[in-house]
C-alpha cells in the first residue's frame, strides 16, 4: 500500500548494545510514534501542493513532459525502517516524454540502467526544449541515450524552484509555522520542511519509464 509506515522502536531481550548505540544516534533519536502522524501528515499536505506547482509549471514549459499519478512512497519510509533520519520520507515521481520509445542498453551494470531512445531524432524535433536541455546523449553515429543529469539539472531543477516559491507563497498566506527550500543531490531533489523547529525530509527520485 502506498503509505508511511510508523517506525517501530523494539528490541528483543539481548539487543541493550544496540539499543543504547541507537539512543546515542542524533538521526535515530528523532523517532517519535506519537507525533510519527503528524510528521507524515505535514509531509502529505505539503507535497500536495509541490505535485500541484510541479504539474503546473512542467505543462508550461516543457510540453510533451508526462507526469503519471500520485508520488509513489518508496523505500524506508514506506517499510517503518529508518536507515539515516527518522523524519526522511522518501517517494518516487514516475514521468515519461509522450511517445518516447525506450529499450535498457545491454552491459548495464548491476543496480544501474541506461535506456536507449529509439526515436531521439523525432522527439529533439518535435519538443526543442529535450535538445535545448541535452536531454539525450548522442553516441556513435545515431544511437541516443537518456542523460539522466542534464534531465535532472537542466529540467527538474527549474520546476522545482518555481514551485518552491509558489509554494511558499501559499504557506505564508496560511500562517503555517513551516516553510520549504530544496537541495540538488542528483538524480535526487531534498526538499526540506521545517515544522515547529523540527526537520523532516522528503526526497523526490526520478525514474523514466
Amino acid at each position: 500500500m502506498n503509505n508511511w509506515r510508523k517506525p517501530l522502536y523494539i528490541f528483543g531481550p539481548n539487543e541493550h548494545d544496540l539499543q543504547y548505540s541507537i539512543s546515542r544516534n542524533e538521526h535515530l533519536q528523532n523517532i517519535n510514534p506519537e507525533n510519527f502522524e503528524d510528521h507524515s501528515r505535514t509531509t502529505d499536505e505539503v507535497l500536495k501542493v509541490v505535485m500541484q506547482g510541479i504539474r503546473t509549471f512542467s505543462g508550461e514549459q516543457f510540453e510533451g513532459l508526462v507526469l503519471y499519478g500520485q508520488l509513489i512512497k518508496f523505500g524506508s519510509s514506506r517499510e517503518g525502517l529508518k536507515v539515516i533520519d527518522a523524519l526522511e520520507f522518501d517517494s518516487i515521481l514516475i514521468f515519461n516524454i509522450n511517445g518516447m520509445i525506450v529499450e535498457p542498453a545491454p552491459g548495464n551494470a548491476l543496480g544501474l540502467v541506461r535506456l536507449r531512445v529509439n526515436n531521439a531524432e523525432y522527439l529533439l524535433e518535435r519538443y526543442p526544449w529535450t535538445r535545448k536541455c541535452e536531454v539525450f546523449q548522442k553516441v556513435g553515429m545515431n544511437k541516443y541515450y537518456i542523460n539522466s543529469r542534464n534531465l535532472h539539472l537542466k529540467v527538474f531543477e527549474s520546476i522545482i524552484d518555481k514551485t518552491r516559491e509558489l509554494v511558499n507563497e501559499q504557506l505564508r498566506a496560511r500562517e503555517t509555522s513551516y516553510s520549504l527550500r530544496r537541495i540538488a543531490k542528483p538524480p535526487t531533489l531534498d526538499i526540506n520542511i521545517t515544522l515547529n523547529n523540527e526537520k523532516r525530509y522528503k526526497r523526490f527520485i526520478q525514474h523514466v519509464f
